[in-house]
């Protein structure tokens, strides 16, 4: 929430309609934040490249590049255990994968809209709030 909220101040800065190597460099070490759990690989990546003064579009456009080699990378990792799924568990495989493409075309949507819209940081209401919530249901566990 917070790399989100600080958008709030670099989104009317970013203008650069591509990034520079070293903002590319320094957009793919955000990225690598996204192993902290609750770190989001993509606005982590969009954020920094704000920061840097990356364009909106062009922000969020370099994000899902990147993301790409590390999807890419997780699917290669992962091709021996679907080499092995039993063929009755396809069906429920194949609607699961449906069902995250659709939701993720529409979060992406969401996503770029926002951008569109320089309100990127609202979304950070919805991460505290998510954030708190996990919390008081840990402490109540």
């Amino acid at each position: 929430g917070t790399f989100l909220w600080t958008t709030r101040w670099t989104l009317p800065q970013a203008r650069a309609e591509e990034p520079s190597w070293m903002a590319a460099l320094w957009i793919g070490c955000a990225q690598a934040l996204a192993i902290v759990p609750g770190i989001s690989r993509s606005g982590a990546t969009v954020a920094a490249a704000l920061a840097l003064g990356v364009a909106p579009a062009a922000a969020a456009e370099f994000s899902f590049l990147l993301g790409v080699v590390a999807i890419s990378g997780a699917v290669t990792l992962m091709i021996p255990e679907l080499s092995v799924v039993p063929a009755d568990q396809w069906p429920g495989l194949l609607t699961g994968a449906a069902a995250a493409m659709l939701s993720g075309l529409i979060a992406l949507r969401l996503f770029v809209w926002l951008l569109r819209q320089r309100a990127f940081y609202a979304f950070a209401y919805y991460d505290w709030a998510v954030g708190v919530l996990v919390l008081i249901a840990l402490a109540l566990a």
